[in-house]
């Protein structure tokens, strides 16, 4: 604890991160997020918890005060020789089988968990939301789950009622998605409000609270109303609904008319 659940200290480890010893574990919780994901069905009946999912995990996702990732792009040569000692040792142990075995249960593994989610899809935001962390699902499918995956804020909204133009500013993301959210704005017919431009804003304060969110998750967009020439026309078309959407999630929030 003391380390934020490091094993090692960060001086010890910026002593050796850029050598690769000739063998290592490798939990899994540091492997791809296909082998992350299908671990969590092992549960933890070892202890009498009869969860579906390990409960013990907290997300794909380093920590916020963890190390950034290692590039060995510069260090190709100890990469290759590490890929090919690995190969020979394969060869040499005659495990090709069992890797074959291995990889087909992690697939088939994966595959349930995403049946199990995608039959009650609200789980991801509620019992394992914590594992899911910085896990991203619909990234990894070709048919999304749609999900309330939307987390967002209104920071602020204006109306320049000279110009007919309405300002929103604030940030939102998919905690299940990298998809860019669009904004939009609609009035009660469903109608959608011109957008005349829409800025995205760095977030870091967003990032340090939600380490699932994207930097640049923070947004102003300017809309045009046409045929609205003073306050009380734009009132009068009341209710509005700010929409905020992905591939795989959608949200609308009532516009609160009583701050115009």
């Amino acid at each position: 604890e003391q380390f934020g659940r490091a094993k090692v200290s960060m001086a010890l480890f910026n002593s050796n991160c850029t050598q690769l010893d000739q063998y290592f574990i490798l939990h899994t919780i540091y492997r791809s997020k296909k082998e992350y994901v299908s671990s969590l069905l092992r549960g933890r009946g070892h202890v009498s918890d009869k969860a579906i999912f390990k409960r013990n995990r907290y997300g794909y996702i380093l920590e916020p005060y963890s190390c950034p990732g290692i590039e060995f792009n510069d260090l190709n040569h100890i990469r290759l020789q590490y890929k090919k000692g690995f190969k020979d040792f394969c060869n040499g142990a005659k495990i090709a089988d069992l890797l074959q075995d291995a990889r087909q249960f992690v697939n088939s593994n994966f595959a349930q968990a995403i049946e199990i989610i995608r039959s009650s899809p609200e789980i991801l935001g509620s019992t394992i939301q914590t594992q899911m962390r910085g896990v991203r699902l619909n990234d990894m499918l070709k048919n999304k789950i749609v999900t309330d995956g939307i987390v967002f804020s209104i920071d602020s909204m204006k109306l320049e009622s000279i110009k007919n133009i309405f300002v929103l500013s604030g940030w939102a993301f998919d905690r299940n998605s990298s998809d860019r959210v669009v904004v939009a704005l609609v009035n009660k017919m469903g109608a959608t409000i011109s957008l005349m431009n829409f800025l995205e804003i760095d977030r870091p304060d967003v990032v340090r609270a939600y380490p699932d969110a994207s930097i640049s998750c923070g947004f102003s967009a300017r809309f045009l109303f046409d045929h609205i020439d003073d306050p009380t026309n734009f009132l009068a078309n009341a209710p509005y609904f700010i929409r905020l959407s992905t591939a795989s999630s959608n949200k609308e929030i009532p516009l609160d008319m009583t701050k115009f």
